[in-house]
């Protein structure tokens, strides 16, 4: 289990996540730490099976189904690629799209103009 989830609130309001799509795509942002390696036509993919994520995120998660309508939903919304692989289509591979890679962009909207080095 996941001790602490890092949930990028900008990113989860800009892209319309709610925050149990959000706790989930931070583990999927660093699957490349923990996840199986599989190569697909010679581009990385990693195996997120949805029990782990059940494992991982039980707070979040309680079944599978909602894992795998969340990926669905990840996908659709252009963050992630979704692959169904294996003999009976079981193997759940993901990677990350050039959009979701800016997860862990940060950009303020306070302006630096009003701080307090810089009172106006």
């Amino acid at each position: 289990m996941r001790y602490s989830t890092y949930i990028n609130n900008q990113k989860c309001l800009e892209w319309g996540l709610n925050a149990n799509q959000g706790a989930l795509f931070d583990l999927l942002n660093q699957a490349s730490s923990w996840a199986s390696e599989v190569i697909v036509d010679g581009v990385v993919y990693y195996w997120v099976s949805r029990h782990k994520v059940i494992d991982e995120l039980p707070l979040f998660y309680k079944t599978a189904d909602t894992v795998y309508r969340h990926f669905v939903e990840l996908n659709d919304k252009g963050l992630i690629i979704y692959l169904k692989q294996g003999k009976h289509g079981d193997k759940d591979l993901i990677r990350l799209t050039d959009k979701g890679k800016t997860w862990n962009e940060f950009k303020s909207d306070v302006s630096r103009d009003n701080s307090e080095m810089n009172p106006r």
